[in-house]
């Protein structure tokens, strides 16, 4: 009985290390294949900018999420970070070293924020025709997606300030927000007003009017352009 329990075991132990040393390879080489893909378009992050305050990154510490590619190939599960000034993906290779993707090769980011709870996820697109100080290069992060899709943008220029009586010079970096709808074909600017926002949603004027003012909504905050957004949204 003894020797035939042992057989048991090492026949059950042979076949779990086989089962394990064949994950391992297909994670290595899953792995491997992912940062070539990733290295032949990328390449290594130095910071032109050490000396400016502040950051250039939407969240400045690595998190996990997804890139998009424009040939559709996804991949997951990278720890990475999104540049406003330079509209480039950062990310770490298996070598922790830090790389970028040159702007307009990346379609789609999500980004997962599980400093908060619930955890947040924060998708932004690139691609999107041109208007104001952005291009197809740039991204916006999606806040409502639809018929209409409420969509804001970033971005982060270095200010310099000088003063006059020591000479002295200090940069930082200053971060500009602007919110646009898109139809689908054209994407337009919009102002924090309700003359405004109505104005766009001309076509459900009536229905729109009588929702702000039901809900008693100022459109002062992000919030409530959402709500107006997400209303329209589901009127047939």
């Amino acid at each position: 009985m003894y020797f035939r329990h042992l057989l048991l075991f090492m026949v059950f132990a042979a076949f779990h290390f086989s089962a394990y040393s064949q994950q391992q390879e297909a994670f290595q080489m899953d792995l491997s294949h992912n940062v070539r893909v990733f290295d032949a378009s990328g390449k290594i992050f130095e910071n032109p900018n050490a000396d400016v305050a502040g950051s250039p990154f939407f969240i400045t510490e690595w998190k996990y999420g997804y890139v998009t590619l424009n040939n559709d190939k996804m991949y997951s599960k990278r720890l990475l970070r999104l540049n406003f000034q330079s509209q480039q993906i950062h990310y770490l290779d298996e070598k922790n070293i830090e790389m970028t993707l040159p702007a307009g090769s990346v379609k789609e980011i999500v980004i997962a924020d599980s400093s908060r709870l619930p955890v947040m996820q924060y998708r932004f697109q690139s691609g999107f025709p041109s208007i104001d100080n952005q291009n197809e290069k740039s991204f916006y992060l999606f806040l409502s997606k639809g018929k209409i899709s409420l969509l804001e943008s970033f971005r982060k220029n270095i200010i310099v300030d000088k003063n006059e009586l020591t000479g002295e010079v200090n940069k930082e970096f200053r971060t500009y927000e602007d919110y646009y709808f898109f139809t689908g074909a054209a994407i337009l600017r919009i102002k924090k007003d309700k003359t405004s926002i109505i104005e766009i949603l001309n076509d459900k004027r009536d229905q729109v009017r009588d929702y702000i003012n039901t809900n008693k909504l100022n459109l002062k905050s992000t919030s409530d352009i959402q709500k107006i957004v997400d209303y329209y949204n589901s009127l047939q």
